[in-house]
This record gives C-alpha cells, structure tokens and sequence, in this order.
C-alpha cells in the first residue's frame, strides 16, 4: 500500500444527489436549513433537508462542483432525500439526481486549505470540511484504504453528526447540533420544516442534544439506548446516533437531555457490562447572534 493510500480513506457507503441547472440554488435554498443562496460559487456548509414538521430526512454537506452541486450524505439517506427534493423540482430549472459519478474519499490530519472553501483540479475538487478532514470528489478512481471507522471516529471528535436511514423523521435539525456547526440560518425565507426549526430556538422547545461518548461494549450500533444510574437500577440516557469501534475502543454520538452531566456513567441497554463516559463538544451549543 502506497504513503497515499495509507491515510486517504475511501468512502464506499457514503455518496451525494447532485443539483444541476439554472434554478438549482434557489430551488434548494427553498428546501433546506442553510442559506444556499448567500455562498459564494466556491463556498461549502452543512444544512438539513426537513419534513413540514421539522424532523430532518437528512444532514448533508454542501459542495459546489463548477456549475453543478453534491449533496455529500451516508448513501442510505439519498433515496428518500432525493424523493421528497423531486416532488418540487419539476416546477424548478434544475435536475436532480442520484451523482453515481464521483467517488468521494477522505483525508485525515491538519489541511492548509480554507475551512468550507472548494478547490478544484481539472476533475477533482477538495474541501476542508473541518481543520482536520478534507473531503475529495473525483471521478477518478484513488489508491486509498477502506478503513472508514477512521473517518467516522474524525466526526464525531468534530461533533458532525450525519444522519442514517433508520433516523430519518426523527430528531430537529438541533437535536444534533447542527446550529453549532453553522448548518443553519435564521435569516433566510421559508424553507420546510422551517417553523419547528425556529420554534426550537426561539421559544426554547428543544431540551436535547447530541454528545460524544467512548468506552467498551461487545458491540454498539446506531438506535441503541445508553442507560444511566437511578438509585440502584438504570433509566434512559439518551439514543445513539452514531458509532465506530477502533482498536476495541468504541466511539460514538448520542442524542440525550441537553443538561446530561458530563460525569455520568452509562452503559448500553441489555449489555450491563459495558461502560461509557461523555466527552466535551469542540463548540458551544449557543445560538450565535448574528444567525
């Protein structure tokens, strides 16, 4: 295996609808939490695809390609994204699409490239999606190495929470921080789902949030409950909605009462010899003033 290959990672079970045509910003500026119309022509940013009541159908990253546009997202939300992004489409200049073209890799370490800004050669473009994550598109076929557990462990020390399938419909777009990693605004027109989002902030109806957590299990998978002492039995902590496991240590996110001390003990349900402990968020949940 080649020094490339052995730190660029392939990313097989993830994928993006790609927008392309006249009307492709505006149309998904109307359908999505971020405000898609103020980036510039090379500008990347998270955002949410929401049902009319708020629960997200997926969390993607946002990646202008030349004249067109990717929805990087885990290939198991694409299908009902792209379904409910259709329905309103074919009043709209644009064409919206399954992008089975590209492939997408990651690069993990410190990057000299502009958080969220796109660069392109010839066919490939790269953007830091963090200080620490660079995400390539290209139509090339790269040397790289399968270990995606690497890339997922990467998100979830940046607290990026991507969406799976079984989630879809439901948690808000802020159950899973995606406020604090600038994934949402509250400045621009109606979009779906946009009264609950706002509800969320502006009346304080949101009393959840998603936290990293690491320790040992048997095996941990999305949907598992975390537990937490009451008295001498155990009660819900809260819901995990991502995780890997690394060198028998696993990683993952789960969605718990935003006030959860972060010195609680947890453990999975149904696995009493496991244990787990929180870890701080590398951002505040805040709303910032400006949003």
């Amino acid at each position: 295996m080649s020094e490339q290959s052995s730190s660029l990672i392939k990313l097989s079970s993830w994928g993006a609808i790609k927008m392309s045509g006249a009307d492709s910003r505006t149309y998904l500026n109307s359908q999505v939490t971020a405000h898609i119309s103020n980036l510039t022509a090379q500008q990347a940013c998270f955002a949410a695809h929401c049902d009319a009541k708020g629960k997200s159908w997926s969390h993607f990253y946002f990646v202008p390609t030349g004249d067109d546009c990717q929805l990087f997202q885990r290939q198991s939300t694409i299908e009902k994204s792209l379904a409910e992004l259709n329905k309103y489409g074919v009043f709209s200049r644009t064409d919206i699409t399954h992008n089975t073209q590209l492939h997408w890799y990651a690069q993990l370490g410190n990057n000299q490239l502009e958080i969220n800004q796109v660069s392109q050669d010839d066919t490939t473009y790269r953007v830091a999606l963090s200080s620490n994550i660079t995400l390539i598109a290209t139509e090339t076929q790269l040397d790289a190495n399968n270990n995606e557990a690497l890339f997922e462990k990467a998100l979830i020390d940046n607290g990026i929470i991507f969406l799976h399938a079984e989630q879809q419909g439901e948690y808000v777009p802020q159950m899973l921080n995606l406020q604090a990693i600038d994934g949402i605004s509250f400045n621009k027109g109606c979009y779906m789902g946009q009264e609950t989002v706002a509800r969320m902030r502006y009346l304080g109806k949101n009393k959840r949030a998603a936290f990293p957590f690491s320790g040992h299990a048997d095996n941990i998978n999305v949907g598992d409950t975390l537990e937490m002492p009451a008295g001498e039995n155990w009660r819900r902590a809260g819901t995990v909605v991502s995780a890997c496991a690394i060198d028998g240590q696993m990683y993952g996110m789960a969605v718990c009462a935003a006030d959860l001390d972060l010195n609680t003990q947890l453990k999975l349900k149904n696995q009493d010899t496991s244990q787990f402990t929180l870890s701080e968020l590398p951002y505040t949940l805040e709303y910032k003033a400006s949003e």
